[in-house]
C-alpha cells in the first residue's frame, strides 16, 4: 500500500455560518499504484467527501474517507485526479 500526501488547489470556499471554514478543492494525476491506497489531503482537518476518478478512463474510483485520509478501494491503478470537500 502507498500514501500520497496531496495538497488540494482551492476550488471555492464554502462560507455560510453552518459550513464556515470548508473548501472545496481540487487534486489532478495522483498516482495509484494498489488497491487501499491512500491519499492524505495535507491542509486538511477533516475530508468530508470525495469524488476521484480514474484518469485513464473517466470512470468513478471506489473510496472511503477517515479524517483527512482517503482510501482507494477498487484494483484498478494508474493515475487519478478528484475533487474533495475539507476542512
Amino acid at each position: 500500500m502507498t500514501n500520497v500526501n496531496v495538497t488540494p488547489v482551492d476550488a471555492s470556499p464554502l462560507g455560510s455560518v453552518s459550513n464556515a471554514g470548508w473548501r472545496t478543492g481540487v487534486f489532478n494525476a495522483q498516482t495509484k499504484a494498489a488497491q487501499n491506497d491512500t491519499l492524505t489531503v495535507s491542509d486538511a482537518k477533516k475530508v468530508l467527501f470525495a469524488v476521484v476518478q480514474v484518469d485513464a478512463t473517466g470512470a468513478s474510483e471506489t473510496n472511503t474517507v477517515a479524517t483527512n485520509v482517503i482510501t482507494l478501494t477498487s484494483a484498478t491503478t494508474g493515475t487519478v485526479s478528484g475533487i474533495v470537500v475539507y476542512y
